[in-house]
């Protein structure tokens, strides 16, 4: 079997400035380097070339002309899928006309050509396999019937794979629809890739109707890099089947020895009026004896295609707009953002940490010297005040609970710095999936390390409270008052416990109420014990007794209570293990997979039941780490 190059390396649109008396046209249909080092170009002359114009053709690789022989393929045959929509929706006339055009249209093709037939309604039927003559094809059209509802995506699947078993090098797929896909089980994304994989000629014809899906087919004739061809009417059928054929008859095979291998820069001049250039970068395989491999000898090809001013085309694809960040604006601004983000970053870093701990953010409301620092402090005041009242105060609350000494406008600052890097990175890549992912990262990560910070603080601060009780107690009994004992408590306690009462006794100077102070680091910390602390202080102002007698009592209740917390922690580790394996094993395996053997898994992610499917194991998994957390939690 002859084997057609297909695609290794995209075709890159040729620098190289057009001849005054060239015109620019579509590019290679088809390369054939079975016989490497011969190339045979399959190209199309602009649409209304007299075939009998075309005298011979010029070839160049790399600048260098080389011998070249120019062969009509009026004749030659071709391997062809004829796809016909025979759903509901092509009842009566057109269907009628459908078959008809489909007859004229296959007795034009040239003698020997493989035709094979599929109809398309609620299934996909094989009217006539490849190789079944032609005279039975004629007869397998005219027994069409429609009914049902459309199953255009696994048409295309079934005609691609129907395809891969032509002998002949100029393979087509013709397509004739009236609706979009309502039954199929194959996605469209399924059937742009495996098109983007052939190297086929493609045409889809777009029979007018209310279910008609133009943006699917123009999706296919831009993978396949083919064309879609509009028919108002079933009349108009005849009309475009016969530009297709008219097309695939005037196709000219260009023949050369190529010189070296690697990418080259191939250029193909056609003697027609006026001159035709075709220019094209493509990856030959390397020039060594004893020849290549047919097997590897396959190579990728795109075309890039700059329309014939002076020729009237046969149909007009529309391809889609390129994405928000495939544009090229959107590449420079992501540039700008990347370096304006960087650069405040690094102006946050530089900042000299002050010996009182103060975050080097707060460095800038100190009034420094310079630029940058001034525009960063105005830009922060502007987002603090932009920010909602209560939401401030939140944010603030939740930045004291994780001892992080930054206000919110600080925070919010950093989270947008956070975001626009995330949008420049993607102008950058050019990818939205990266920015999306990024974003929610930006605004994710900086929530969670701040919830983070604060559930470790209090969990620290919840631990040394036994020993912290304990000790003001002791100060109470050598004869401190109460004030005196928390300051001393603070200058003996480890951190987080030194911050917190240290703040209390600051709150208390400047004429806060002790009860009131403490009752804030008890919310600020989430400690429930704490809380019982400070009313027993109240209690105690109000009707007097042995506070430290109390501070004892309450001391000992806390350390039974932890002395249970970590007895079950310690019983349900074998439990609490056995669920972070079993969550991670099947990402891991996932990976695993991924790795070693590419694209087992795309039937997972790329089919609604695959995707349905991870999604119920989703909601499972959820629910399974609520489930555990749930029985694993001492409630007192």
């Amino acid at each position: 079997m002859r084997r057609r190059a297909a695609a290794i390396l995209a075709i890159v649109l040729a620098g190289v400035a057009p001849a005054a008396s060239a015109q620019e046209s579509p590019g290679f249909d088809f390369v054939d380097i079975t016989d490497f080092p011969t190339v045979r170009v399959v190209i199309s002359p602009p649409v209304g070339t007299d075939p009998a114009t075309v005298l011979g053709a010029h070839v160049l690789q790399d600048g260098v002309e080389q011998p070249s022989a120019v062969i009509p393929l009026t004749t030659e045959p071709v391997t062809l899928v004829l796809l016909i929509d025979i759903s509901g929706s092509m009842q009566g006339a057109p269907l009628e006309a459908a078959k008809g055009a489909a007859v004229t249209f296959i007795d034009a093709l040239p003698a020997g050509s493989d035709i094979a037939v599929l109809g398309f309604g609620d299934e996909v039927t094989l009217v006539a396999p490849l190789g079944v003559p032609r005279a039975d094809v004629a007869v397998a059209i005219d027994q069409l019937e429609a009914n049902g509802e459309t199953a255009l995506h696994d048409a295309m699947i079934a005609a691609i794979q129907a395809i891969r078993a032509g002998s002949h090098t100029r393979q087509f797929i013709v397509l004739l629809s009236d609706g979009g896909d309502t039954v199929s089980g194959a996605t469209l994304f399924e059937v742009t890739r495996a098109l983007s994989d052939l190297s086929v000629g493609f045409y889809a014809i777009e029979l007018a109707g209310s279910e008609l899906d133009h943006d699917a087919l123009v999706a296919m004739a831009v993978a396949a890099g083919g064309q879609v061809i509009p028919a108002t009417d079933a009349s108009a059928l005849s009309d475009a089947y016969e530009a297709i054929a008219a097309e695939v008859a005037s196709q000219y095979a260009v023949q050369f020895q190529a010189v070296s291998g690697g990418v080259s820069l191939i250029e193909i001049v056609l003697d027609t009026t006026p001159a035709t250039r075709f220019a094209t970068d493509l990856a030959l395989p390397s020039i060594q004896p004893p020849g290549p491999d047919p097997e590897s000898s396959a190579t990728t090809l795109t075309t890039s295609a700059m329309a014939n001013p002076q020729a009237t085309p046969l149909a007009t694809t529309v391809a889609p707009p390129p994405t928000l960040f495939q544009r090229a604006w959107a590449f420079g601004l992501g540039i700008v953002l990347l370096g304006a983000t960087l650069a405040i970053l690094f102006g946050f870093a530089l900042q000299p940490v002050p010996e009182s701990g103060r975050h080097p953010l707060g460095v800038l409301r100190s009034g420094g010297q310079g630029r940058l620092r001034r525009i960063i402090t105005r830009t922060q005041s502007r987002v603090e005040e932009a920010i909602p009242g209560d939401r401030r105060k939140g944010i603030d609350a939740a930045l004291d609970s994780a001892g992080i000494p930054m206000r919110a406008g600080e925070y919010v600052l950093i989270v947008i710095l956070a975001v626009l890097m995330a949008w420049a990175i993607g102008g950058v890549t050019r990818s939205l999936q990266v920015t999306v992912i990024l974003g929610l990262l930006a605004v994710a990560v900086p929530r969670a390390v701040v919830a983070r910070a604060a559930a470790k603080r209090r969990s620290g601060f919840a631990d040394q409270l036994e020993g912290t009780l304990q000790l003001l107690a002791a100060s109470l009994r050598a004869g401190y008052g109460l004030t005196q004992a928390i300051a001393t408590a603070a200058e003996e306690s480890a951190s987080p416990t030194a911050e917190e009462l240290g703040r209390v006794v600051i709150e208390t100077r400047i004429g806060r109420d002790l009860t009131v102070a403490l009752g804030s680091c008890a919310e600020r910390m989430g400690n429930g014990d704490l809380a019982w602390v400070v009313d027993a202080i109240s209690i105690q102002q109000d009707v007097g007794g042995n506070l430290a007698e109390v501070l004892d009592t309450v001391a000992g209740t806390i350390r039974d209570r932890n002395q249970i917390r970590r007895q079950v922690h310690a019983l349900s580790a074998e439990g609490r293990l056995s669920a972070i394996i079993l969550i991670a094993l099947p990402f891991v395996l996932a990976a695993v997979i991924a790795t070693l053997n590419p694209g087992y898994l795309d039937t997972l992610v790329e089919t609604g039941t695959g995707r349905m499917l991870l999604g119920a194991s989703a909601i499972l998994m959820t629910i399974g780490i609520v489930w555990i957390r749930r029985i694993v939690k001492v409630i007192f």
